[in-house]
């Protein structure tokens, strides 16, 4: 049997009320995919027009390992990098396609509050992030989500969308509350 992972949200109540798909910015995909392209360049050189690079030319199979990894599946795994966030009426499910994947019941939220984020100064970057305060899954604009969870620790998502992703959630967190039956 073929598992689909649109499964996993098909329980009785967990009907998706908000879907967001981001993706990094065309700028990342280029800084990342300049060293790919020089490594295959020098590659080229190398391999097969037999010129040597540098002082202390690296070995064939190194060269052609380095090339592998940041001149194809670098660029190729920043391309289709994904931040999917998806509310359905029990809890909020993010996902940092391929890698990660988190689920935060509607329970386990204290208090929810739009933030801006300035992604470099306050997490050091883009993607799953630590600042030593709170966790950052973070991909694309400066608008997010800051969610105080009851455990302490706080999450901030980056969202295009922070108005309408607030209303959701904090509505929904609402009704959770309310529910005694959830």
């Amino acid at each position: 049997m073929k598992w689909n992972w649109g499964d996993c949200m098909k329980s009785g109540k967990d009907n998706v009320v908000y879907k967001e798909e981001q993706s990094l910015p065309r700028w990342v995909w280029y800084i990342f995919s300049l060293p790919g392209f020089l490594v295959i360049v020098i590659s080229f050189l190398q391999l097969v027009l037999r010129i040597e690079v540098g002082t202390k030319p690296m070995s064939n199979a190194d060269l052609i390992v380095t090339a592998i990894i940041f001149g194809v599946l670098l660029p190729i795994i920043i391309l289709f990098l994904r931040l999917r966030i998806e509310v359905t009426e029990s809890e909020i499910i993010v996902k940092l396609l391929p890698f990660y994947r988190r689920r935060i019941s509607f329970e386990h939220i204290k208090r929810i509050k739009r933030v801006q984020i300035q992604p470099l100064r306050e997490f050091g970057g883009r993607g799953i992030r630590w600042n030593g305060a709170k966790w950052g899954i973070i991909l694309q604009g400066t608008k997010g989500v800051e969610l105080e969870l009851k455990e302490g620790i706080p999450v901030v998502i980056s969202t295009r969308y922070s108005e309408k992703f607030a209303a959701i959630v904090e509505q929904l967190h609402e009704q959770a509350d309310r529910d005694p039956f959830s």
